[in-house]
């Protein structure tokens, strides 16, 4: 959170089924409204915040994408969001 602070440009890396990898370059937000985070509870995530949204310094990071690329074995691609 402190790096996102000051540094929100970040790189999100996910890997999928059948040796899918996805990178997302963007800028981050930290958002720490409890209304706005309401919508994205799952109980499942008491695991880690066992007071729920009530959790002290709980923080929702949202991360507005500009460049996504994905490699699937030899298939690749890329999409870049321009502001309009």
């Amino acid at each position: 959170v402190q790096q996102i602070e000051t540094h929100p440009s970040v790189n999100l890396s996910f890997m999928g089924e059948k040796r899918l990898f996805v990178s997302v370059v963007g800028e981050a937000e930290l958002i720490r409204d409890r209304e706005l985070m309401k919508p994205h509870w799952r109980k499942s995530l008491e695991m880690w915040f066992k007071d729920g949204l009530d959790t002290a310094g709980l923080v929702m990071i949202c991360v507005k994408g500009k460049n996504i690329k994905y490699w699937q074995d030899m298939e690749s691609g890329e999409v870049t969001i321009s502001k309009h």
